[in-house]
């Protein structure tokens, strides 16, 4: 947990489990564990309503997650 609070990216399975979990849970990732960039798209337009700045940087980065629906995964 702490490579969470100081955003990295976890290597563990379990730190993987749980941000899986999490993104499941708000709705990024759909049941079958894909992105899905619409939706947190969405959310950030809600939560970024009041800072344009944060909300541009906010989407360009979900846009570009896009891909990993394509990528093979093992």
């Amino acid at each position: 947990m702490l490579e969470l609070k100081e955003n990295k990216i976890p290597d563990t399975n379990n730190a993987k489990c749980f941000v899986a979990c999490v993104f499941k849970k708000t709705g990024m990732l759909d049941s079958k564990g894909m992105f899905d960039a619409e939706n947190s798209i969405a959310m950030t337009q809600k939560d970024f309503a009041n800072d344009p700045n944060r909300l541009e940087s906010s989407k360009k980065l979900l846009e570009a997650c896009k891909k990993v629906n394509d990528e093979a995964v093992s």
